[in-house]
């Protein structure tokens, strides 16, 4: 679930990212 997160494998949540 990276919404505004380019690394989804990295962040699950790309909220902060």
């Amino acid at each position: 679930m990276g919404s505004n997160g380019p690394d989804e494998a990295e962040g699950s949540g790309g909220s902060m990212k």
